[in-house]
């Protein structure tokens, strides 16, 4: 489940990234010089917050692959 999750996390931010690129360039024109930031545009922490999100509420939503699991893991009461 993992590495699904990683998969639809990164295929996320390969379609951001490349939205990115198709807005600069549809705008850019060679007098305005201006500079593509990629950085800016990156987003890693969408897969890293897809990771935390999932292994802290136990909801696994995976949407390319139609996968709605919730309750995954469980929180464990230790009083004695």
């Amino acid at each position: 489940m993992i590495s699904l999750l990683f998969e639809d996390s990164f295929k996320k931010l390969n379609s951001n990234i490349k939205k990115s690129v198709d807005s600069f360039y549809k705008n850019y024109s060679i007098s305005s010089k201006k500079e593509f930031d990629v950085k800016g545009c990156m987003g890693i922490e969408v897969i890293t917050k897809a990771m935390q999100q999932a292994m802290s509420t136990g909801n696994w939503n995976l949407i390319r692959f139609k996968m709605n699991r919730s309750g995954i893991t469980q929180v464990l009461n230790r009083m004695s």
